[in-house]
């Protein structure tokens, strides 16, 4: 194998870690905003309140549960995305990477 080629293998194994690496970091993305949908329970006992007071709260609690989530639901999509667009590059990386290898390996 000549030092081009091998320089070469080198950078389609750089490229590919890279892309493998990317695909890591949004894994850990989408996996750190499902467990904060997950986080979001229902609420607790209101201890103290008046039956008014607690059902108020409730009802903000209940509000602010519903619009977390959503916001949470929407980050999730958009990572997904994300998520997608780089499995695909990784893939690709992979795979040139490997023929690359074995195109270099018969010669």
């Amino acid at each position: 194998m000549t030092p081009d080629e091998a320089r070469l293998l080198r950078i389609a194994a750089t490229v590919r870690d890279k892309r493998l690496q990317d695909l890591a970091a949004a894994t850990a993305a989408c996996e750190a905003t499902r467990a904060g949908l997950a986080a979001l329970g229902a609420h607790g006992k209101e201890s103290g309140l008046s039956p008014w007071e607690a059902a108020f709260a409730i009802e903000r609690h209940d509000l602010w549960l519903m619009q977390r989530r959503a916001a949470l639901n929407l980050q999730l999509a958009r990572q997904m995305a994300e998520w997608e667009s780089l499995h695909a590059e990784a893939r690709l990386a992979f795979g040139r990477a490997q023929a690359l290898e074995g195109v270099l390996s018969r010669r």
